[in-house]
């Protein structure tokens, strides 16, 4: 309740076989896939799936989905209306409306050992282009650039509020000095 199925079920198979010291292991898997769209805003609930094979059932958890309104923003780089466009344009932009976060996998290294230092951007507006960003200097680092080239728009909640994300640098720093 609470959702239309768009597309579905979609079936498919896998096999995966194993042989160590003689002992064949054989796996098999089905995934029914199923698109849905809310109906309505709220919490709306999927029930629980069950399979019985050879017997024995297997089951999964029943799942509850809090389904939040659109909001008068489109997603960034997804196809809107033109109506609505203009007005993400011509709207204000809010302090929050627009965050780069940057992440690093460790804050204690030693020369020579690299860091990993994501950037990622969190926007609520729609966004015409990110051509001509800058990014810090990096002052004693030796930087490799990482490709990004397949990380996509995302929907994030970060700090209550919904955004749409995407990772648009990640770079390899190695400290050169002490």
């Amino acid at each position: 309740d609470g959702f239309d199925v768009v597309a579905g079920p979609t079936l498919s198979e896998g096999t995966s076989v194993s042989i160590v010291n003689g002992n064949v292991t054989k796996t098999s898997s089905f995934t029914y896939t199923y698109v849905i769209q809310a109906s309505s805003v709220g919490k709306a609930s999927i029930s629980a799936a069950s399979v019985r094979v050879d017997g024995k059932s297997y089951g999964t958890q029943p799942l509850t989905i809090e389904v939040i309104a659109d909001e008068a923003s489109a997603r960034p780089g997804a196809a809107g209306g033109e109506k609505q466009a203009g007005e993400a344009r011509s709207a204000k932009l809010g302090a929050d409306d627009l965050l780069v976060r940057v992440a690093v996998n460790r804050n204690n290294v030693f020369k020579g050992q690299p860091i990993r230092a994501t950037f990622k951007i969190y926007t609520r507006v729609q966004l015409g282009g990110l051509d001509n960003v800058k990014y810090p200097a990096f002052n004693g680092f030796w930087v490799q650039d990482l490709d990004v080239q397949g990380y996509g728009w995302q929907r994030e909640t970060l700090n209550g509020k919904v955004y749409d994300a995407k990772i648009i640098r990640e770079v390899l720093l190695y400290p050169q000095q002490a």
